[in-house]
Formats: C-alpha cells, sequence, structure tokens
C-alpha cells in the first residue's frame, strides 16, 4: 500500500493523534496510532505510528520527583523518634512516646511508598537512584529501629517499677528508724497489699524479710520480670539500696541498678 492510498478515515486517524500527542493528551494520542497501525498495517504510516507509540509510552511516564520526597520521609523518621526519646527523658506521658513511634513508622511507610513510586513509576535517572537509595536505607534502618523502639520502651517500663516502689523504701526506712531491724512484709512497713502498690506497668510490689523489694512487672516487653532491691545499713543506720537483683536484664536498667 503507498502513501498515496492511505485510506481517508486513517489519515484523519493519524492527524488527529498528532495533535493529541502534542498536546500531551496520553490516552487520545495512544488510541490514534493503536488505530493507524491496525487499519495500515503495511504502510509506512504504520511505522510511523509505531514509533510514535513508543514514544508515547515512554512520555506519559511523568518525570516526577518522589525519590527526593522518599529522603525527606527518611529524614523525618529519626526526628519523630528524638522526640519520643525527649519525652521519656523529661517524664512526660507514655501516649507522646507511642505517637512518636508511630509516627516515625509512617514516616517510614510513606518514605518507601515514593522510593518504589520513583523506581516504577516515573521518569529520571537521578529520581530513580534517589528512590533505589531511600528504600535501600529505609529498610536498613527500619529492622534497626524496632530494636531500638524495643530497648527504649523497656527502660521506660522498669523506670515504673522503681517510681512504684519510692513507698515501699520509704516504709522501710521509717520501720528500721524505730525498730533497728527490717520489716518482713508489707503490712508490717505500714503498707498496703503487693497489688496494691502497683500501677498499669507494674502487677506488684512486695517487701520480703532482710529489706528486700521486689517488682514484678505487668506488661510486655518486660511482663513477668523481676527488679528486686536490696537495702543494707551503715552503723549510724542510713540505708543504701542495691538494686541489681532480679531477672530484667542489665541493659534495660538504669545505670545505678546494672
Amino acid at each position: 500500500m503507498s502513501p498515496a492510498r492511505l485510506p481517508r478515515a486513517t489519515r484523519k486517524q493519524l492527524t488527529g493523534a498528532r495533535r493529541a500527542h502534542m498536546k500531551r493528551d496520553w490516552a487520545t494520542a495512544r488510541a490514534g496510532y493503536t488505530a493507524v497501525i491496525e487499519g495500515a498495517a503495511e504502510h509506512p504510516a504504520a511505522d510511523e505510528a509505531r514509533a510514535a507509540l513508543e514514544l508515547v509510552e515512554r512520555e506519559e511516564v511523568p518525570a516526577g520527583r518522589s525519590g527526593y520526597r522518599a529522603f525527606a520521609w527518611f529524614l523525618l523518621a529519626p526526628l519523630m523518634w528524638a522526640l519520643g526519646t525527649l519525652a521519656a527523658e523529661l517524664g512526660n506521658t507514655e501516649a507522646l512516646m507511642v505517637a512518636s513511634i508511630f509516627g516515625g513508622l509512617f514516616a517510614i511507610l510513606a518514605g518507601v511508598v515514593s522510593g518504589l513510586r520513583a523506581l516504577f513509576r516515573e521518569r529520571g535517572w537521578g529520581n530513580k537512584l534517589a528512590g533505589a537509595a531511600a528504600v535501600g536505607l529505609v529498610a536498613a534502618v527500619f529492622f534497626a529501629s524496632l530494636e531500638y523502639e524495643d530497648q527504649k520502651r523497656r527502660r521506660f517500663m522498669v523506670h515504673e517499677g522503681i517510681s512504684a516502689a519510692a513507698a515501699a523504701k520509704m516504709g522501710i526506712a521509717e520501720y528500721y528508724s524505730e525498730h533497728e531491724r527490717f520489716p518482713a512484709s508489707n503490712a508490717e512497713a505500714g503498707l498496703v497489699e503487693p497489688e496494691n502498690l502497683g500501677n498499669v506497668n507494674v502487677r506488684d510490689v512486695t517487701v520480703s524479710a532482710g529489706g528486700v523489694i521486689t517488682v514484678v512487672y505487668a506488661r510486655d516487653p518486660v511482663a513477668g520480670e523481676t527488679l528486686v532491691m536490696q537495702a543494707s545499713a551503715d552503723e549510724d543506720g542510713q540505708l543504701s539500696w542495691d538494686c541489681t537483683g532480679g531477672t530484667v536484664a542489665p541493659d534495660a536498667r538504669p545505670a545505678a541498678c546494672r
């Protein structure tokens, strides 16, 4: 088939496809070029339409910036976790810590989505490289951060137990000052039952003979673990405390209890 014998309808489809291509109307251009290829398979116009269709498919993919956005999300995640750490050190509520954890995880998820979009849905080698690097970094940091957040939560829980034991330490100190010996139970130390000395994170705080306080934790990740405090008195009757006992791991304890 020669160019002069190209059907009129096919010529109109080719012209319309060219115009749509120039206007970046990808759907109309693709449909027009496809119709020309099917209607003039042996005509040189079909070769033009095939080449133009390949160009449309390349140009239709946007030259986006999702790879760079992925890096921005990646930088936001540690800022969120730093906020949670600061909240814990200042003694703020656990709710703020949890919010910072989930905020950081959301930033990581958004970074992964942006990076994958840059890799598979957008053009631009710089954008794709940024996306690939961000996804790789996020994946590496994600697993390390899970361990870090678990450790941070363990330390928070242990601190809650030490705070819950403050009343028991005071009761033992008052009893020793009066009787020059240690109480053998919560009742003897003038305290409520062990389970009533606890809180939402601490199951019970028990006083036993020899100036021993045993804190039992109620919630994960330290549920069922214990922190044991041992009192000792000097010649002047002043008490000091050793809090290295119990099953809580050393890296979850404050420095004075390791």
